[in-house]
C-alpha cells in the first residue's frame, strides 16, 4: 500500500511556457488532489505537492496562500488577490465551451469577493436615466442638478461540486487535464445554467437574468433573416428603454449564433455564445447594467467519504431509528478506491435595474 501511494510524483516536465492565469486554477486543484495520504492521519501539505510537480511554482502557491487567506492577513503579496479573479475568469472564457458567466463578466461591472465579506453593495443611476447640465450663454448661471443614485446589493452565494477520480487516474500524467475537464463541467456548466435561466432568488441561489422578465413575442417575418433583424431591433430596443446609451450585448445558443454569422455577417452586434442558453432562445442585457461577483474556488480532498451519487443529492439517511431510509446509489471512497475532490465557488450578480435584461424565446431563425 505504502509503495502505491508513493507512485503518485505526476510531474509536471513538459517544455517551460509563459503560465496562463487560469492554469494556476488548475493546478491549485490539482496539488489538492495529488496530497498523499501516509496512514494515521497524516496528509501531506499543499506546498510539499507544489513543490515535487510543479517545483513550487510562484503563481500557484500565491493562489493558494490567497485562497487560505482572511482579510487580516498581511503576509500575501497584494497581487494575488487580482490573481485569484483573473485566474477565475480566464478559465471559465478559454475552456471549451466558454462560459456566458465570464463573457458577460468581461463586459459588466466585476467586483471580487474578498474572504469573510458578507455582500458588496453596488452604486447605480435611477432609472429612467436624467440628464444633467445644459447649454449656457457667456456670463449666465450654469444649470445645477441633482444626480440622484441607487444601489443593489450583490449577496454572495455557495456552488459547489464534488468529482469523483479513481487512484488509477491519480497515476496518468494528464491528471492535470483531467482537472481541467471536470472543473470545465462541473463550475461553468452550474453557473450558466443559473445565470441564464428565470428562476426567483432564494435562499441558497441568486436570481435568474430573466426572473420577471415578460418574454417579447418573436417575429414571424419572411425570410428569416428579416426575423432576426426585428428579433435584435426588439431586444435592443427594449433594454434601451429609458437608458439611450445602453451597452446591449446579446445572449444566444452557438445555433442562432451560426445562423447570425451566415446571415449577416456584416452585423455590428456584441454577442456572447452560450450552450447553454436554451435553443431558439436569444437574450439582451445592458452590460452596464449587470453586477458579477467573483469569489475565490477552494477544494478540499477525500479518499473517507460517503457520498450521494447524485446531481440533486439528498441526506444519506432520513427518518427515525430503526426506520430510516438511505440515499441511493451511495459510493464509499474508501471501499471503491476513489478520491473526491470538492469545489466550493462563492459567487453572484444582480441587476441594477429592472430593465436590464429581456428575451425572445421560440426564433424562427
Amino acid at each position: 500500500m505504502a509503495q502505491a501511494l508513493h507512485s503518485h510524483n505526476f510531474r509536471d516536465d513538459r517544455p517551460r511556457q509563459r503560465l496562463k492565469p487560469r492554469d494556476t486554477l488548475v493546478r491549485a486543484a490539482t496539488v489538492e488532489l495529488l496530497r498523499r495520504d501516509f496512514g494515521r492521519g497524516e496528509v501531506e501539505t499543499a506546498e510539499a505537492v507544489l513543490q515535487r510537480t510543479y517545483s513550487g511554482c510562484m503563481a500557484t502557491d500565491a493562489y493558494l496562500k490567497k485562497t487560505a487567506s482572511t482579510p487580516a492577513m498581511t503576509t500575501v503579496a497584494t497581487w494575488a488577490a487580482e490573481l485569484v479573479a483573473t485566474s477565475v475568469l480566464d478559465f471559465m472564457a478559454t475552456e471549451m465551451p466558454a462560459s456566458a458567466f465570464a463573457q458577460l463578466s468581461a463586459r459588466a461591472l466585476t467586483v471580487t469577493l474578498q474572504p469573510g465579506t458578507g455582500s458588496i453593495k453596488v452604486p447605480s443611476r435611477q432609472s429612467p436615466l436624467t440628464l444633467a447640465g445644459a447649454w449656457v450663454g457667456e456670463g449666465n448661471a450654469k444649470p445645477v442638478a441633482s444626480t440622484l443614485l441607487s444601489s443593489v446589493t450583490v449577496t454572495p452565494f455557495k456552488l459547489a461540486a464534488i468529482s469523483l477520480f479513481s487512484e488509477e487516474m491519480l497515476l496518468s500524467t494528464a491528471i492535470e487535464q483531467l482537472v481541467r475537464q471536470a472543473l470545465a463541467r462541473d463550475l461553468t456548466g452550474l453557473l450558466d445554467t443559473s445565470l441564464l435561466d428565470s428562476v426567483a432568488v432564494s435562499a441558497i441561489r441568486p436570481a435568474g437574468l430573466f426572473n420577471g422578465v415578460t418574454p417579447i413575442t418573436a417575429s414571424a417575418a419572411t425570410p428569416a433573416t428579416a426575423a432576426a433583424t426585428a428579433d435584435l431591433k426588439a431586444l435592443a430596443a427594449a433594454v434601451r428603454t429609458g437608458h439611450p446609451d445602453a451597452r446591449v450585448a446579446f445572449i444566444m445558443n452557438p445555433a442562432q449564433s451560426l445562423s447570425l454569422g451566415f446571415a449577416q455577417p456584416q452585423l455590428p452586434a456584441d454577442v456572447i455564445t452560450s450552450g447553454y442558453m436554451p435553443v431558439n432562445s436569444v437574450a439582451a442585457v445592458d452590460a452596464d447594467a449587470i453586477a458579477m461577483l467573483v469569489g475565490q474556488p477552494q477544494f478540499k480532498l477525500s479518499r473517507d467519504a460517503a457520498v450521494h451519487a447524485e446531481t440533486v443529492p439528498l441526506a444519506l439517511g432520513t427518518g427515525t431509528q430503526g426506520s430510516g431510509v438511505l440515499a441511493v446509489p451511495l459510493s464509499s471512497m474508501y471501499q471503491t478506491d476513489t478520491v473526491a475532490i470538492r469545489s466550493v465557488l462563492r459567487t453572484g450578480w444582480a441587476k441594477t435595474r429592472s430593465g436590464a435584461a429581456q428575451i425572445i424565446n421560440t426564433v424562427i431563425w
